[in-house]
C-alpha cells in the first residue's frame, strides 16, 4: 500500500513539474510549431466538408504568399498575409492537450481520476471554443469576416502555408494537418479612432448597432471588451476575437448590457477624446430599450 502511495506521489510530482514547465516557462518563449501542433485525431463533428469554389480560391491565395506574426491572444496565434487582407489563426493546443507523460505511467486510481478530469476539462474547453468559431462563421459572417474554418484533420486541402518569424525564419506547414481559421483583416477600433477622429462618431454608432444585431440573432459573448474584440473594416464593425460566442435566446440588449459592453470604449474617449463623451452618451440612450 505504501509503495502504491509513493508511486502515486512520484507520478504526481512528475506531472506537476511538466505542467509547470509548459505553463510558466515554455509559454514565455513565444510562438513555436509545437504550440499549434494538434494531437487530436479526425473528428467528424468538426468536418464541414469540401471547400466551395470561393474557398478554394481563398486557399490558393493563402498558399501563394507569406504570413507574418500579428499577435497572440488567449486562444490563438494570429498571422497576417503579405497583402494585409487576411489573418490566419492557429489554436493554442496547450488548452486542448490529449497526451501527457502521465498517460504512459502506472498510476493509482486517484491519479487516474485526476488525469481523466483534466482531459475532460480540456475536451469541454475545445468543444466550446470550436462551437464559438462555428457560430461566428455560420451566423455572424458579415460581422466577423470568418471566411474558412478547418477544425479537424483532412486530406483535401493539399496546400501549404508559409509562416515567417520575426527573425526571418520560414516555417512551411501542411494546412490539412492544422486546425485553423481564415478571417478578413480588420483594424482595432481604438487605433482607428485615434488615427481618424473624424470617423469616431460613425464608429461609436456602429458599435451599438453591432451589439444590437448580435443579440437579435441570438448570439451572446462572454468576453465583453471593445479594445481587444472589436475592429473596423470598410466602415463596418467586425468582431476580431470570436472565441467566446454562445447561442442564446434572441433579445434586445438591456441598458446594463450595453453599458458593460462599452465601458472600456467610454473610458478611452474620456482619456483621449473627451469632447466625444456626450455623443457616446447620446448614442447609448438612443439604443436603450
Amino acid at each position: 500500500m505504501k509503495k502504491q502511495f509513493l508511486g502515486a506521489l512520484v507520478a504526481l510530482f512528475i506531472f506537476l513539474s511538466i505542467t509547470s514547465y509548459f505553463t510558466f516557462i515554455e509559454r514565455t518563449k513565444g510562438f513555436c510549431y509545437s504550440k499549434i501542433h494538434s494531437l487530436h485525431e479526425y473528428d467528424p463533428r468538426w468536418d464541414f466538408g469540401l471547400p466551395t469554389k470561393e474557398q478554394n480560391a481563398l486557399l490558393d491565395q493563402v498558399a501563394s504568399q507569406k504570413f507574418y506574426p500579428l499577435g497572440s491572444g488567449k486562444e490563438c496565434y494570429a498571422f497576417v498575409s503579405e497583402d494585409e487582407t487576411l489573418v490566419v489563426k492557429f489554436f493554442k493546443q496547450n488548452h486542448m492537450r490529449t497526451r501527457y507523460l502521465l498517460n504512459y505511467l502506472p498510476l493509482s486510481t486517484e491519479i487516474k481520476m485526476i488525469r481523466a478530469e483534466m482531459l475532460n476539462r480540456h475536451q469541454r474547453h475545445r468543444d466550446r471554443l470550436f462551437q464559438s468559431y462555428q457560430i461566428a462563421h455560420e451566423r455572424l459572417l458579415d460581422h466577423t469576416g470568418v471566411l474558412y474554418l478547418h477544425l479537424t484533420k483532412s486530406n483535401f486541402i493539399k496546400r501549404p502555408i508559409t509562416l515567417v518569424s520575426p527573425s526571418g525564419k520560414k516555417l512551411v506547414l501542411k494546412l490539412d494537418h492544422m486546425e485553423f481559421m481564415i478571417q478578413k483583416r480588420a483594424y482595432p477600433i481604438f487605433e482607428e479612432i485615434q488615427k481618424h477622429p473624424e470617423k469616431a462618431k460613425e464608429i461609436i454608432d456602429g458599435v451599438f448597432e453591432y451589439l444590437t444585431t448580435r443579440n437579435a440573432r441570438g448570439i451572446g459573448d462572454d468576453d465583453i471588451n471593445c479594445e481587444k474584440n472589436l475592429g473596423i473594416l470598410e466602415g463596418k464593425i467586425f468582431q476580431i476575437d470570436v472565441g467566446e460566442l454562445y447561442p442564446m435566446k434572441k433579445s434586445y440588449p438591456s441598458r446594463k448590457e450595453l453599458i458593460n459592453a462599452t465601458l472600456d470604449l467610454k473610458h478611452h474617449l474620456e482619456n483621449h477624446l473627451p469632447k466625444l463623451v456626450p455623443y457616446f452618451e447620446s448614442a447609448l440612450e438612443s439604443h436603450c430599450p
